[in-house]
């Protein structure tokens, strides 16, 4: 469902965001500011990810101020932009990544957001695709992204609508959500076995997805810091 807000970029620093119920808001200008392959990264590669990776659920449980609220918004920017990268999309700008942050590779997004903590490596500002790490947010004439929406926290925007009522059109429901996963899940490993070029990173979740395993890392991390 995408929703039209003349003034996004002045709020989110950038031309387009996603809330947590799968809804696009934009800008007249989001099909200027990008190429058109650019922008197919931004959505296919990226944004989407957000919600297939359930960030929204998945931030509530680490997230209690401000400096986990950016860690985590750069966690999952690490954990997306990477995928993207090795699968050869072109994101606009100069997206956040682990090697920018002098993080490892192939991490999840808890163990990303573990690791900028320890490292006490949590820049200020927006982070979304084609946002300079680390920088203020953009101007409007700069081109570049911003803030991804609650799609990545599960923090709602002031320009966001309200959470869809039950039934409703104006949203997907956390049931229709799961269908979606598992359905994206099942066509990349049909994709991956008939052709075999799909990201290592997408198989693995799709994997996860269709055949859960549970990672005793990442439950013992996540105890740890409940109890704290």
């Amino acid at each position: 469902m995408p929703v039209e807000v003349p003034d996004l970029e002045a709020i989110a620093g950038g031309p387009v965001a996603v809330d947590a119920h799968w809804r696009l808001y934009y800008t007249p200008r989001l099909f200027t500011a990008w190429t058109v392959e650019e922008l197919s990264a931004v959505l296919a590669w990226h944004e989407i990810w957000h919600l297939l990776e359930e960030h929204p659920v998945r931030g509530k449980r680490v997230i209690t101020d401000d400096v986990t609220l950016h860690a985590w918004r750069l966690a999952t920017e690490c954990k997306i932009n990477e995928a993207a990268e090795r699968g050869g999309a072109r994101l606009p700008g100069s997206p956040v990544t682990p090697k920018r942050l002098g993080l490892p590779p192939g991490k999840w997004e808890e163990e990303y957001f573990d690791l900028l903590l320890l490292k006490n490596n949590v820049p200020q500002g927006r982070h979304g695709p084609g946002q300079e790490q680390g920088q203020p947010s953009p101007t409007k004439e700069d081109g570049t992204g911003g803030d991804c929406g609650s799609c990545a926290d599960g923090h709602p925007r002031p320009y966001e609508l309200p959470a869809p009522a039950p039934g409703g059109a104006d949203g997907i429901s956390k049931v229709e959500g799961e269908l979606l996963r598992r359905e994206v899940a099942r066509r990349i490993l049909e994709h991956s076995r008939a052709r075999g070029d799909a990201p290592a990173g997408w198989r693995r979740w799709a994997e996860e997805k269709l055949s859960p395993k549970v990672d005793w890392r990442r439950e013992l991390a996540g105890a740890i810091r409940q109890a704290f």
